[in-house]
This record gives C-alpha cells, structure tokens and sequence, in this order.
C-alpha cells in the first residue's frame, strides 16, 4: 500500500497520472528477478515456471468446501477465495463470490459491514488479477488500499494486498 501510494504522490508532485504511474510501477515490479529465486514475479506465477505445490491448493478447497456460505470472518472468505484460485475451482469461485453478494446484500453485523466495504470488492479485485485483468484489478482495489486493515489479519498475513 505504502508503495502504491507514494508513486500516486509522486506522480501528482511531478504533474503526471497517479494510475499511468501505478501502472508503470507495477510493470517494473513484475519484471524484476527477485535475488533468491532469479526469477520475477510475474514468472513466478505463471503457470510454466510456477512452484509445484502439487495438490497442496485442492486440499485447502476440500477444507473450505462446506463453509463458502459461512462468512464468520471476511479475512476467512478472502483465503477461501484465494485457495479457490489457486486450485482452479471456479465452480467453488463463483459459489463463494454469489454467496458473499447475497451476504452484503441482506446480511446485517459487523462482518457483513466489512464484507459490504472491503471485503467482496478485495475478492472481486483478486478474481480479476487471476484472470490477468490487472488494470482492472488496481481499479478495484485502489480506493480500498485504506481500508484493508479491517479485513483483520497480521501485518505478514495482510502482505498479500500489497501486491496491489
């Protein structure tokens, strides 16, 4: 968040667009080999160079299977989602994405109050960037970069926005 929100500060003391420099940014970031691995992030997840984890994201499925209509804790429902993604299982995908749309809809509670600001647009936002909608996933979650901290989490468990 920090680094999305000082290039938007930069670019505007420069005279330029906050979101052409995000997106620059992020096209610099994802071409960067990390030192350890040598490879860059936008490698690192894609599909021919990706980490085998072998079934490890169809069994976190399997586990969170009987709880897409749960929604005890918004930060459960966007783990859910991403072990949705990362396995593939778009059926479960959208199952948890309608169930959280009724949820903001008719639901009531300090959950559903966080799930009604931050929490299903962060999922939509994740949905997107799986899909390589990228651009389309900043513009989802950029007026949001304030509010993640109320989807809970530590700081280490909440990183994962910062690649936003």
């Amino acid at each position: 968040m920090k680094l999305l929100n000082k290039t938007e500060q930069i670019a505007h003391l420069q005279g330029g667009n906050g979101n052409v420099a995000i997106q620059e940014m992020l096209t610099g970031y994802r071409s960067t080999p990390h030192p350890a691995t040598g490879a860059t992030p936008y490698e690192a997840h894609d599909e021919q160079t990706r980490v085998d984890v072998g079934d490890r994201w169809d069994q976190l499925c399997q586990c969170w299977e009987s709880h897409a209509d749960d929604h005890g804790l918004m930060f459960y429902d966007n783990h859910m989602l991403m072990s949705t993604l990362g396995a593939k299982n778009e059926d479960l995908t959208m199952k948890l994405l309608n169930s959280l749309r009724k949820y903001v809809r008719d639901g009531s509670g300090p959950n559903c109050e966080i799930s009604r600001e931050v929490g299903l647009a962060v999922c939509e936002a994740f949905v997107e960037a799986d899909k390589g909608h990228f651009d389309k996933a900043v513009e989802i979650f950029k007026p949001l970069r304030y509010k993640v901290d109320l989807l809970g989490g530590s700081r280490a468990q909440r990183d994962v926005y910062e690649l936003f």
